[in-house]
C-alpha cells in the first residue's frame, strides 16, 4: 500500500517533475496494476518515463498506448491514457 505522500517523478523532454498527492497515487495505481507481458515488447520508442517511490521505472507511449517496465509491456485502455495525460498535463 501507499499513501497520498507517495512521490512520483515524470521524466519528459529532458526535465524531471516530482510530485505527490492524488496525481501521484493515481498514476502509481494505474502503472503497478497493469498486466505486463515479457513476450509483448515492441520496438516502439517511449515518449516519457515515470519513476515511482519504490524505485520502479516505467516507460510510456500514449500514442501507441503502452507502458513498459522490467516485467514486460502492457496495453493501456483509452480511459487510462486520458487519465495519464491529465496527470502529466497537471504536473508539467
Amino acid at each position: 500500500g501507499y499513501s497520498g505522500n507517495t512521490m512520483t517523478t515524470i521524466m519528459l523532454e529532458g526535465k524531471e517533475y516530482t510530485f505527490m498527492g492524488s496525481d501521484s497515487v493515481n498514476l502509481t495505481d494505474i502503472l503497478i496494476n497493469l498486466e505486463y507481458d515479457i513476450e509483448k515488447l515492441c520496438d516502439c520508442v517511449s515518449d516519457f518515463s515515470v519513476c515511482t517511490e519504490d524505485g520502479r521505472r516505467f516507460r510510456l507511449n500514449l500514442y501507441e498506448g503502452f507502458a513498459r517496465c522490467e516485467d514486460g509491456q502492457a496495453d493501456l485502455t483509452e480511459e487510462q491514457i486520458e487519465k495519464i495525460r491529465e496527470i502529466v498535463n497537471n504536473q508539467t
